[in-house]
């Protein structure tokens, strides 16, 4: 079961393998499918998602990747305007554990 919100951006973006990174776009997405299709096998929904532009947003995920980075979880790529996420190796580690800890089928 998944503990918190943290827990579910660093095991989602471990799924996708090491040294993958999203564009917050896709984060965005990303979250918004696992809230609406799996989270009631992983103890969510986690965020409160709102129509935007680009399609479903919540504030709350850009601040827990800050936190996220703070800690040394995710790293930042920016390059002029753009950024990219991608989990550090303990990152990696921590979102490979919580991964494990869920039923394979939300997992998948």
């Amino acid at each position: 079961m998944i503990r918190n919100s943290a827990e579910i951006v660093t095991a989602s973006l471990a799924a996708a393998g090491p040294g993958t990174s999203f564009d917050p776009i896709r984060v965005q997405i990303v979250m918004f499918l696992i809230d609406r299709q799996v989270s009631g096998r992983i103890g969510g929904p986690f965020f409160d998602f709102k129509p935007y532009i680009y399609g479903p947003f919540d504030r709350a995920i850009y601040d827990l990747i800050g936190r996220l980075v703070e800690a040394g979880e995710v790293w930042v790529d920016t390059w002029g305007p753009y950024h990219r996420y991608a989990l550090t190796e303990s990152g990696h580690r921590r979102g490979e554990r919580t991964l494990a800890s869920v039923p394979a089928s939300a997992a998948d």
